[in-house]
């Protein structure tokens, strides 16, 4: 189910948001539910912050006078909710976009209060949108994991990740996909403990299972999808065979010098 916040400068707005966006889903039958109503965004951070398990779909007012503070905290929620959609509002939205940008949050639409014509049919969209992505089947029971990098929030699924290695710079990893590497601020240990299938075969290196295709213990190598490589230690050597021992069903594997 998505959670919709609410949140702008004016309480007789945000009843009127609430109360229309209530009748579309009820009348749409959507797997939504409105979660919390507000004139402090500061409010949203502090309810789902701790992160929760809940998905959320937040539309709030970004005052041009309080620009920054407001966008730093949006950020914070998308921190929070990575898989959340923000919808932005603003009385001066022709000015709001070229200075959102930087920002890299990526919200979901700019809907300008002062447009009253369109504020509904774009409401409207918004709500579908997010329903439509919420429940899609692609999405439906996948984990994710936040990477911030150079400035932008991004959602990586668990099974597209095949290796993350420590980098040359201090404090940093970097993850491989199948088409990019992604260096962040991180550490393996975050990565191993997302999930079983992530293995340390090498004090510098956590690999997906998920991706593995072959071992040579002779060659002290494993071998993954994306022509991606990785060294085994000794100790490495134990996980890796203490894990391919207990092995998933499905795992197809091939083992060279055992």
């Amino acid at each position: 189910m998505l959670s919709v916040f609410i949140s702008t400068s004016k309480v007789q707005q945000n009843h009127a948001l609430k109360s229309f966006i209530a009748n579309y889903i009820t009348i749409e039958k959507l797997d939504m539910t409105i979660e919390q109503t507000t004139t402090n965004p500061d409010d949203i951070l502090s309810f789902i912050d701790p992160p929760s398990r809940l998905t959320g779909l937040y539309f709030v007012e970004v005052p041009t006078n309080l620009l920054e503070p407001t966008l730093q905290l949006i950020l914070k929620i998308r921190e929070a909710d990575p898989l959340g959609k923000v919808v932005l509002l603003s009385s001066s939205s022709h000015l709001l976009l070229p200075l959102v940008l930087p920002y890299h949050i990526e919200p979901l639409d700019l809907i300008d209060l002062d447009n009253l014509a369109d504020i509904t049919n774009q409401v409207t969209a918004c709500l579908k949108t997010a329903q439509n992505r919420h429940t899609s089947p692609l999405l439906t029971g996948r984990d994710f994991y936040l990477v911030k990098s150079q400035g932008t929030i991004r959602s990586i699924p668990y099974e597209e990740i095949i290796l993350a290695e420590t980098s040359t710079r201090p404090h940093q990893i970097t993850l491989h996909l199948k088409e990019e590497a992604i260096p962040h601020y991180a550490n393996l240990r975050t990565i191993q403990d997302l999930s079983t299938t992530f293995i340390r075969p090498h004090h510098s290196y956590v690999i997906n299972m998920s991706h593995f295709l072959q071992v040579d213990y002779k060659a002290k190598m494993i071998y993954l999808t994306g022509d991606q490589t990785c060294p085994l230690s000794r100790s490495g050597a134990v996980r890796i065979k203490n894990y391919l021992t207990k092995k998933p069903k499905n795992l197809r594997i091939k083992v060279r010098d055992l």
